[in-house]
């Protein structure tokens, strides 16, 4: 059978993983946080609750990176001797059946993505023979909230990759403020942070396809989950101004 490992990064949402965790932790082989200088201390209390849980320490950061984060947590798992990863946010609630789900569903070659919530586009779960082909998530391009999730599911689709989106019943959102999102970030305006991230994304597949409609596709419109089209509303709502998909 699979070995399959949760990995959840931490940077002040210990209040939203004393709700998630235990969910987490019936739901897979090997749970793992990455207490990414996390002002809570969210590792010493999974180490205190769930002693047979692991624990990645990052300290010495003072803003969040979610592309760091999210490749030492993958890289514990890997060293644990996982076959299969699954990265959730810590304000992600798992329900009963996920993990048969993964196992009959995530193999070499494909993956597994929600998009039934917007608070959902960090869910993914994936080979690890398919994170490593791509070298993980993107640590230079993407700095601030948004667009790192999306980053990694392209290339992984590019790659040759196919997917599946979960069924609505195993993945639900804790909802909170647009504030605590970024409230580690060093962009404190989500939309103007995403807004940019998204254009980063644009030319970075751009330049990699060589083909400016590379997001024009059914199944990569599926994978960037409406992203585009919030942007556009944010865009227009906020700065004023058309949404555009060049750099700005």
């Amino acid at each position: 059978m699979k070995k399959l490992g949760i990995t959840t990064p931490c940077k002040g949402r210990l209040h939203h993983l004393k709700r998630t965790a235990p969910f987490a932790v019936q739901e897979c082989d090997t749970y793992c946080v990455v207490d990414y200088s996390c002002p809570d201390s969210c590792g010493l209390w999974i180490r205190e609750t769930f002693p047979d849980s692991h624990v990645v320490s990052l300290p010495g950061r003072e803003t969040f990176h979610k592309p760091e984060a999210h490749n030492a947590g993958v890289a514990r798992l890997v060293q644990l001797g996982c076959d299969v990863v699954c990265l959730v946010d810590a304000d992600t609630i798992i329900h009963p059946g996920l993990a048969a789900l993964i196992r009959s569903v995530v193999t070499p070659g494909h993956f597994l993505i929600a998009n039934h919530h917007k608070d959902l586009t960090g869910f993914l779960a994936v080979h690890t023979v398919d994170f490593e082909a791509v070298g993980g998530f993107d640590t230079v391009s993407y700095h601030g909230w948004g667009c790192e999730d999306l980053d990694t599911r392209i290339l992984l689709y590019l790659r040759g990759c196919s997917y599946e989106v979960s069924p609505v019943r195993f993945l639900s959102a804790i909802e909170h403020e647009n504030a605590e999102r970024v409230a580690f970030y060093p962009e404190s305006d989500k939309n103007q942070s995403a807004y940019r991230n998204l254009s980063i994304l644009h030319t970075k597949f751009h330049n990699l396809t060589g083909n400016p409609n590379w997001h024009m596709s059914l199944e990569v419109s599926i994978l960037l989950g409406g992203y585009i089209g919030d942007a556009r509303l944010s865009a227009e709502r906020f700065y004023g101004k058309p949404y555009t998909l060049e750099p700005q």
